[in-house]
């Protein structure tokens, strides 16, 4: 029982490193979209002009998520 409890908690970490490392290779890839969504959010370019260019991952990741009304 022991032995079946360390190993859940190893996989639940080994886990985590690997969602980690995802999100880290998905933000270097789009490093460009990111920093382009930003100065165009700042320039004032919609959200939903945005969507036609971009993904809706990419666009929370910058702007947050938007609060649905």
């Amino acid at each position: 029982m022991r032995e079946s409890y360390k190993e859940s908690i190893f996989q639940a970490r080994e886990m985590e490193r690997m969602k980690r490392e995802e999100d880290q290779r998905f933000i270097d890839h789009n490093s460009k979209s990111l920093d382009l969504i930003f100065y165009n959010a700042q320039r004032g370019m919609s959200r939903n002009a945005m969507r036609k260019i971009w993904s809706d991952r990419l666009i929370n990741l910058v702007l947050g998520y938007e609060e649905k009304k």
